[in-house]
């Protein structure tokens, strides 16, 4: 029979063993959270700095699936040629990621994409919300909600 003292004290072990492991657990889930963030953060600004392309090479697996409403758009290829689109009919393009979420390898983004056509000089402005799973720093699949399938001016 076990005495009081060798209770008190597995007691005390166990409490201490699971104490570090939801240690642990929040470490894990704060590393991923920032994480998460940081790679929004790091897409954003070179996305607009560069205006290029080809910095989606970075940022998405060669596999990428954009899940738009109405139509799929697969592979890195296919997402930089539709970036390219918006950079060539908006050169000043802006995308700002106005409230960011990351639970696990989920990130949740509000997005606002900004900028002036460049034939009619109009300033034009999308809303849309978009949820990808990510893992090893790049954006493996991702929905994306509009919020209206044209541009609208500001």
């Amino acid at each position: 029979m076990l005495t009081n003292k060798v209770c008190s004290r597995a007691m005390l072990l166990l409490t201490i063993a699971l104490g570090l492991m939801a240690c642990r657990e929040k470490a894990t889930g704060d590393r991923q959270v920032e994480e998460g963030r940081a790679l929004v953060q790091r897409w954003v600004e070179e996305i607009n700095s560069s205006r290029s392309p080809d910095v989606i090479d970075k940022y998405l697996s060669l596999d990428y699936v954009w899940h738009l409403p109405g139509e799929n758009i697969r592979g890195a290829e296919a997402v930089k040629a539709s970036f390219a689109r918006m950079f060539s009919n908006y050169p000043d393009f802006n995308l700002t990621a106005e409230d960011v979420i990351v639970e696990g390898n989920t990130v949740v983004v509000r997005w606002t994409i900004r900028g002036t056509h460049k034939e009619t000089g109009k300033q034009m402005m999308q809303a849309s919300i978009s949820i990808d799973r990510i893992a090893n720093g790049k954006f493996l699949e991702g929905w994306e909600v509009v919020a209206d399938t044209s541009w609208v001016s500001p």
